[in-house]
């Protein structure tokens, strides 16, 4: 479930569209999930291959020593997949593994406070070609997540 206090906005044609705070987000708080279906890297990167539109929203991550990957290119109104990569020196989210019944959930947290009218943004780390050449298809975010909770 996204946190009230969210709004997605168009920024360009480069960076595409946004999350930005419509109201104050404090350090340590929950914003949102990066929700979608949840494959095995195997599947993604067959998925990834079948995929013919020009960007694919797939968030690769291990856990439990398994390579998992969320899956979040369908269009469904839910706005984790949205936020955009910023480094880690100016990025206000952190993404965080919260295991529930089992299952990995991928949930952003503000790492300080966030203002009202900020743009939510965090480190994607690994894969990011973006941050050198504008116009590539992107078919993946790759990241290495350590903090694990359990709900």
């Amino acid at each position: 479930m996204d946190r009230d206090g969210l709004s997605v906005e168009w920024i360009n044609g480069h960076k595409g569209r946004g999350v930005f705070a419509t109201k104050a987000i404090y350090k340590g708080e929950f914003i949102t999930e990066y929700r979608g279906d949840l494959l095995s890297k195997r599947d993604a990167e067959m998925r990834c291959q079948k995929n013919i539109s020009d960007v694919a929203y797939m968030y690769y991550f291990k856990h439990q020593g398994k390579n998992m990957c969320i899956d979040a290119s369908k269009e469904d109104g839910s706005i984790g997949r949205l936020v955009n990569d910023n480094i880690s020196s100016v990025a206000n989210c952190r993404m965080r593994i919260i295991v529930k019944d089992s299952h990995p959930h991928l949930c952003l947290y503000a790492t300080k406070n966030i203002l009202q009218g900020d743009e939510l943004e965090y480190d994607y780390g690994g894969y990011t070609p973006w941050r050198k050449k504008q116009g590539m298809k992107v078919c993946s975010i790759q990241v290495s997540l350590t903090n694990t909770m359990h709900a």
